[in-house]
C-alpha cells in the first residue's frame, strides 16, 4: 500500500457518527431571542414557552455532526399576520438552528403598496431585521400572493438548501 493509497482510504462509519446521542439532554426548548416580560408586554398572540408541546424526551438527547450538512436559506412570506407572530417565528428560527446551518432567513413582505388590510407591523418586521444580519427584507411592489412570495425569496437565496415556512410557525428543536 502506498501512502496515497491510505490517505484515499475512507473511515469505518463508526468511527464518525452522524448522529450520537449524549446523556445531557439539549437545551432546545429554552433557546428564546424574546425574553417571557417582552413577550407578555409586547406580543399577546405568542404561546408561553413553558407551555411544552409533544415531542419525546429522548428527542433532547440526540447530536447531530453538522460538519458535513449544507447551509440553508429559510424564506417566509408574511401578509396579514397578527403582531407576534412574525417575530415568535424568526426568533425561534435564530434561536433553535445550529448557527453553522443557517445562512439566512428571507423574510418576503406581501402587502404591495396598499396596506389597508395590512396587520403585520412594519415596525415589527422593521426591527426583526435588525435582529441579525442574517435577517434580510424584501417588499414586494405589489401583492403577488404567496406562492409567488416564495418564489422571490428563493430568486434571492444564497443558501444551498432552501426551507419554506409560514410566517406564524414557532421551530420547535434545534436537534
Amino acid at each position: 500500500e502506498t501512502k496515497e493509497d491510505k490517505k484515499n482510504e475512507k473511515e469505518p462509519y463508526w468511527s464518525n457518527p452522524m448522529w450520537w446521542i449524549e446523556d445531557e439532554p439539549d437545551d432546545w426548548f429554552e433557546r428564546i431571542y424574546i425574553s417571557q416580560i417582552e413577550r407578555k408586554k409586547n406580543y399577546h398572540a405568542l404561546r408561553y414557552m413553558d407551555i411544552k408541546n409533544n415531542f419525546n424526551p429522548v428527542c433532547g438527547h440526540y447530536r447531530f455532526d453538522t460538519s458535513g450538512m449544507p447551509d440553508a436559506t429559510v424564506i417566509v412570506p408574511v401578509l396579514n399576520e397578527e403582531t407576534g407572530m412574525l417575530s415568535m417565528t424568526i426568533h425561534s428560527i435564530l434561536a433553535r438552528t445550529p448557527p453553522e446551518l443557517l445562512r439566512e432567513i428571507i423574510i418576503v413582505d406581501d402587502s404591495g403598496a396598499d396596506h389597508t388590510l395590512d396587520n403585520a407591523n412594519e415596525e415589527e418586521i422593521a426591527e426583526l431585521a435588525l435582529l441579525s444580519p442574517k435577517v434580510k427584507v424584501v417588499h414586494n411592489a405589489e401583492r403577488i400572493g404567496c406562492a409567488k412570495s416564495r418564489m422571490v425569496g428563493a430568486n434571492m437565496a444564497e443558501g444551498e438548501v432552501l426551507v419554506f415556512v409560514d410566517s406564524h410557525i414557532e421551530m420547535e428543536s434545534a436537534t
